[in-house]
């Protein structure tokens, strides 16, 4: 049997309300969904992969071992990979490494961001944003700056509010115009904020 065909197996035991565990018995089909324990981490089991994808199917489409060395690149261990795996993967799946890596410059151009603060606060509360484009990223920042905020303020915006990065709607704009006066208020009323 193919990788696909039992790709597909699987997807279609999971979205049938059927156990996808099912579809995947033994290491040998793992390891043609890509997802053999030496493209994991020696402590993944059978069992572990079994109930990734009867929670999230989608996570059988992603290339696994592209994944995986790019969170151990960011020093993320085998918790924040599946993390991302568990409650992301549909949202990583039109995505890939480059795309993340594309983004993770974009950030840090952008500022304040560092690896550091990459790996700590972006991949393990919103690896979605490693999905999104250069060019949707830039439409936010021109979005925020078109409401008249100064570019350091949508700097200071994006950093305390990383999650707009991969979830942001026009509807949210008015909220954040506000959330920005409220903010600037309290700071030139307290005497920590200067325009």
């Amino acid at each position: 049997m193919s990788a696909a065909a039992v790709a597909a197996a699987a997807v279609a035991a999971a979205c049938t309300c059927t156990p996808a565990r099912s579809a995947i018995h033994t290491h040998q089909q793992l390891c043609a969904l890509g997802f053999s324990a030496m493209t994991l981490w020696p402590c993944v089991c059978l069992q572990d992969v079994q109930r990734l994808v009867a929670a999230a199917p989608q996570a059988l489409t992603l290339p696994v071992a592209d994944w995986r060395g790019f969170f151990e690149g960011y020093g993320l261990g085998k918790e924040a990979f599946w993390k991302a795996l568990r409650y992301s993967s549909g949202k990583l799946a039109g995505a890939d490494v480059y795309t993340a890596g594309a983004a993770i410059v974009w950030l840090k151009r952008l500022g304040p961001w560092s690896d550091a603060d990459v790996a700590d606060r972006l991949i393990p509360c919103y690896p979605e944003v490693l999905a999104t484009s250069t060019e949707q990223l830039q439409q936010l920042v021109d979005s925020l700056t078109g409401l008249g905020m100064a570019q350091q303020q949508v700097h200071e915006m994006l950093w305390e509010f990383p999650g707009l990065l991969a979830d942001f709607r026009q509807e949210q704009l008015p909220l954040i115009k506000r959330m920005v006066e409220s903010r600037r208020d309290k700071y030139s009323q307290g005497g920590f904020y200067s325009d």
